[in-house]
């Protein structure tokens, strides 16, 4: 279309005027005061934290303190004698995510836990029943006792999470109630389990003060919205030092969603062993030209759900629904959040070029011990196995070698770690994985089962307490 001369400069001379008008306007965007920019920005922290601060509740917990050490717990069972009952309290954080008063936090903080409580800010408080609990997430779901309706947040979208991003965690560090700090997002699809191993970890990293206390507290947007759980810290002192991590909300609001039905997380699963894609020459030999995806190395014995689809080994999965997948971690998250028969789309690469191949999903194995190519997977113990043998020392090193642990899983909380070579339980003998079998099946029903462990720093009992 042509505009003539005088009109395209009757157009511009209105532009500027209009421009003139906005930024010379005391309630304008472009006000240039920088002291209303700063109170603009501070208004916008100050109602979140008055929107979200009803919502979040501190969690105080009552527990049975642990043993000393295991010898006293050994010495305790074989010669009789109580000891004193002891007791130790804990403290943590919560959000309310629905009127009846259900809430979202951690396990560490709840678990354990012979009596609940939860304080809302109103400084009312209330007794809790634990719901669920779910060591690999590390999310937990409480309710309170008593019927009414309560305050609740309303949870966002993680997926949509950027870097950059400012977000505000809330919490009761330290027991100081219902504190709000502020900062960004860091990262996102942290994994803190960079040893490898079965994980469901995508942390959403940010420098939000995050202090012991916090734990199970909401990390929000600036909508208002909760877009994570804060869990965890990485520091040498046990307090803030520029790093914290939050459970993205899409993940949590998963495995509560199970807990509140089944009263524990239904998981599917495809049956195939994964691993990141290392470097420059490993894209060459996978046909791909970055290193986004998950590379399938292997299949499980016992679940044949993906080879049954069509997947094999050195596909590499870029997509899940029509997500993409980065990381090893982002995968196990994505797939963790379905249920036994659902169905997934995966988008894979195979020799450079891409194809969708359907996954339904399989239960995961109720077996004891699920043998897993040379390792055996201990799913009720969280962690995996070998065998040792006479090749590889002494007969001192007989017994089965653990060779990953789940973070949070059975065996990470009672002090398991891999290479871990456990060589009798209770009055058992363990040389072989048949033998590891029969002394879980034996034992099972113990509250604590007395494990005799080897390793570099010598020998040592672990009184193991196994999920019921």
């Amino acid at each position: 279309m042509y505009i003539s001369s005088s009109k395209r400069t009757a157009y511009i001379t209105s532009l500027i005027i209009l421009v003139i008008t906005l930024t010379s306007s005391p309630g304008s965007a472009f006000q240039s005061d920088p002291v209303e920019q700063l109170k603009n920005f501070s208004n916008a922290f100050i109602r979140v934290a008055e929107q979200i601060s009803p919502k979040v509740v501190r969690i105080e917990v009552l527990r049975k303190a642990a043993p000393a050490n295991s010898a006293e717990e050994l010495f305790r069972r074989r010669y009789g004698g109580r000891g004193q009952q002891e007791y130790s309290r804990g403290l943590g954080s919560g959000v309310i995510i629905d009127p009846e008063g259900y809430i979202i936090t951690n396990n560490h903080v709840i678990e354990g836990a012979l009596e609940v409580d939860v304080v809302l800010t109103n400084k009312y408080r209330y007794e809790a029943d634990v719901v669920g609990a779910d060591p690999l997430t590390d999310v937990a779901l409480i309710k309170i006792k008593e019927p009414g309706s309560y305050p609740y947040a309303n949870l966002g979208n993680s997926d949509n999470l950027k870097v950059g991003e400012w977000v505000i965690a809330i919490g009761s560090p330290q027991n100081l109630t219902n504190t709000v700090t502020k900062g960004i997002v860091s990262a996102i699809g942290r994994d803190m389990n960079p040893e490898g191993g079965y994980t469901i970890e995508n942390f959403i990293q940010t420098d939000a003060a995050i202090n012991r206390g916090n734990s199970g507290g909401p990390l929000v947007n600036l909508d208002g919205e909760v877009i994570g759980i804060n869990t965890a810290i990485i520091s040498e002192t046990g307090t803030f030092t520029g790093y914290g991590f939050a459970i993205p909300v899409n993940l949590a609001r998963n495995i509560a969603a199970d807990l509140r039905k089944h009263g524990r997380v239904v998981r599917g699963v495809m049956g195939v062993t994964i691993i990141n894609i290392a470097d420059q020459e490993h894209m060459k030999q996978l046909k791909v030209a970055d290193g986004d995806g998950v590379v399938i190395n292997g299949f499980n014995n016992e679940v044949t759900a993906g080879k049954d689809a069509g997947l094999r080994e050195n596909d590499v999965i870029v997509k899940i629904n029509d997500v993409p997948i980065q990381r090893v971690n982002q995968l196990q998250e994505r797939v963790s959040g379905s249920d036994p028969g659902d169905r997934l789309k995966l988008t894979v690469m195979r020799n450079g070029d891409p194809r969708d191949i359907w996954v339904t999903l399989e239960p995961i194995p109720e077996e004891t011990i699920v043998q897993n190519g040379y390792n055996f997977n201990v799913p009720i113990m969280n962690m995996s196995i070998e065998m040792v043998t006479y090749a590889q020392g002494s007969s001192r090193e007989t017994g089965i070698r653990v060779t990953s642990v789940i973070r949070n899983g059975v065996a990470d909380r009672n002090g398991i770690k891999p290479g871990d070579i456990i060589y009798k339980i209770e009055t058992m003998e363990i040389k072989q994985a048949d033998d590891f079998r029969d002394a879980l099946q034996r034992y099972g029903d113990r509250e604590s089962i007395l494990f005799y462990i080897r390793n570099n720093e010598g020998t040592s009992l672990l009184n193991v307490k196994i999920d019921k």
